[in-house]
């Protein structure tokens, strides 16, 4: 793998995993403002497993505009 290419996806994917971390609690306190016990959790794995796609899709097609 080339190094910048790992450098990049590193950068991109830690920088993708602090947003989803924030964006977690975020969720969770939206969620239990609504009043409920527990928040669904599978709604908000489901929201954090979307942005994390879409960050890699994106990157992935960044890089491949630059061959």
């Amino acid at each position: 793998m080339d190094p910048e290419f790992q450098r990049a996806m590193i950068l991109v994917l830690g920088g993708g995993a602090t947003i989803m971390g924030i964006g977690t609690v975020v969720l969770v306190v939206a969620f239990r403002s609504f009043g409920t016990a527990r928040p669904r959790l599978g709604l908000i794995g489901g929201l954090v497993a979307f942005v994390f796609f879409c960050c890699v899709l994106l990157f992935l097609l960044s890089y491949a505009e630059q061959r």
